[in-house]
């Protein structure tokens, strides 16, 4: 979006300089499904020494059993970098996915006291606040092939 923050940036020595972006998305007319994406930068940040900067990215469908489900992730990545002297290009693959579960509880006042209880009498050990606060943390996080 014009004027909006860039959701890139590069950083070099210590500091973020967001990359003006555009580009365009495919997309599968009978699913709705994105199966190609492309990136660029929108003008030139030679005063960085970035003469430019294009990444490709294409989906494909990933399915998973117990339960079944399918998600569109990314399957390969083409990402080139172009300076006044050099130019990469990093190839990605992505395969093999595998999907991670997991169920936490988060305890608080009272109520962590009368879990603790509860589990001790049990004979299992009770959970350090630490491990609890870590979990919390961690149930909002979700990344796959990055």
């Amino acid at each position: 979006m014009p004027g909006g923050s860039s959701p890139a940036a590069l950083q070099l020595r210590g500091k973020n300089y967001p990359l003006p972006l555009s580009g365009s998305l495919w997309i599968n007319a009978r699913t709705g499904s994105i199966t190609k994406l492309v990136a660029e930068v929108d003008s030139s940040l030679s005063d960085l020494g970035l003469k430019g900067l294009r990444s490709e990215i294409h989906y494909a469908t990933v399915n998973f059993h117990d339960p079944d489900e399918s998600y569109w992730m990314p399957v390969s990545a083409t990402i080139d970098v172009e300076t006044p002297r050099q130019h990469w290009r990093n190839l990605h693959s992505f395969s093999n996915y595998r999907r991670f579960r997991a169920s936490i509880q988060v305890v608080t006042g009272e109520s962590h006291e009368r879990a603790s209880h509860d589990r001790n009498h049990i004979g299992r050990p009770p959970r350090s606040r630490a491990n609890e606060r870590s979990a919390a943390i961690a149930r909002g996080f979700f990344s796959l092939g990055c």
